[in-house]
C-alpha cells in the first residue's frame, strides 16, 4: 500500500494497460525495456524481436489486459508488469498426459486457477 501511495503522488509517472490493438508495437516496446534493463549483465545476449514476439504470442490467448501494464515517466516507457495465470496449477492434474482426456482436464482445471506468475521489469 505504501508503494501504491508513493506512485499516486508522482505526477510524471503513468501506468497504462497494454494496447491489444497495437500488439506488435507493445511487444517490441516490452522487448526494448527488457534488453535495456538486462543488457549490463555479464554474458547477457539480447533477445530479438522475433523471439520476443513468439514468446509473447504464446501467452496472448490467456492475457488479461487489466494485468498487463506499462509504466511511463514523462511519456517515456520505463518498465512493465505482467501477471499470467499459473498454468502449472492445472498441469498437475494431467500427469504429463496431453491426450484427449488430459486436454479436457487441463481445460477444466485452468478455469479454476488461483495463482499467478508475475513478470516485472
Amino acid at each position: 500500500m505504501r508503494v501504491a501511495e508513493r506512485v499516486k503522488q508522482r505526477s510524471d509517472l503513468v501506468l497504462r494497460k497494454i494496447n491489444m490493438a497495437a500488439w506488435e508495437d507493445e511487444i517490441k516496446l516490452a522487448r526494448h525495456i527488457y534488453n535495456e534493463a538486462l543488457g549490463p549483465l555479464p554474458d547477457y545476449v539480447p533477445v530479438s524481436d522475433d523471439e520476443f514476439l513468439t514468446l509473447a504470442g504464446s501467452f496472448k490467448p490467456i492475457l488479461d489486459t487489466d494485468m498487463a501494464l506499462i509504466a511511463e515517466v514523462d511519456g517515456k516507457p520505463v518498465g512493465y508488469a505482467l501477471a499470467l495465470p499459473d498454468i502449472n496449477e492445472a498441469l498437475q492434474h494431467v500427469n504429463g498426459r496431453l491426450n484427449a482426456l488430459g486436454l479436457l482436464k487441463l481445460w477444466w482445471y485452468s478455469r479454476k486457477l488461483k495463482r499467478a506468475s508475475y513478470k516485472i521489469l
